[in-house]
């Protein structure tokens, strides 16, 4: 998941461009192959959208094509979008809440190559500890499951 805060038209425009990239790709606008494009329309289909974190210039259509946030705005622009108009529904449309609240997420979204899958979160133990109770690193919690888990991995070892 990006770490690109947006504001709330931006967030607003981010179903309309999902709905606009799978539509272009259902129905082959997209220079993409058969294959890669299932495994696109799953990843959108949870949120997740691949060019966030670059520059890259996509084109979805005629007289749609840019960077991520030139293609928000573009979108917002054209549909009269305003800040004010997200609502609720809107916040848990294709996983638009945890664009919102980035600092929400234990680690960071990735694509991946399953259909089944399509989105996973990669994260340690410590991304966990650090999100859930950022102000203590030295989590009593965690230092008392560390312990227990040392002791368990000592017991199946004498087994």
């Amino acid at each position: 998941m990006s770490q690109l805060i947006l504001d709330d038209r931006l967030l607003l425009a981010r179903p309309f461009l999902i709905k606009e990239i799978l539509n272009a790709l259902r129905e082959g606008l997209m220079p993409i192959e058969e294959k890669e494009a299932k495994l696109l329309t799953a990843q959108l289909r949870n949120g997740f959208i691949w060019f966030v974190d670059t520059l890259e210039k996509v084109k979805i259509r005629e007289g749609l094509e840019g960077s991520y946030v030139e293609l928000l705005t573009k979108i917002a622009d054209e549909k009269g979008l305003k800040a004010s108009d997200i609502s609720e529904y809107d916040l848990h449309l294709y996983d638009t809440w945890f664009n919102l609240h980035p600092e929400k997420v234990c680690g960071v979204q990735k694509g991946t190559t399953s259909y089944s899958f399509p989105v996973t979160t990669f994260g340690t133990e410590a991304d966990i500890i650090n999100r859930v109770n950022p102000k203590r690193p030295n989590n009593p919690s965690a230092v008392k499951l560390k312990a227990k888990a040392a002791k368990a991995k000592l017991l199946l070892l004498e087994l």
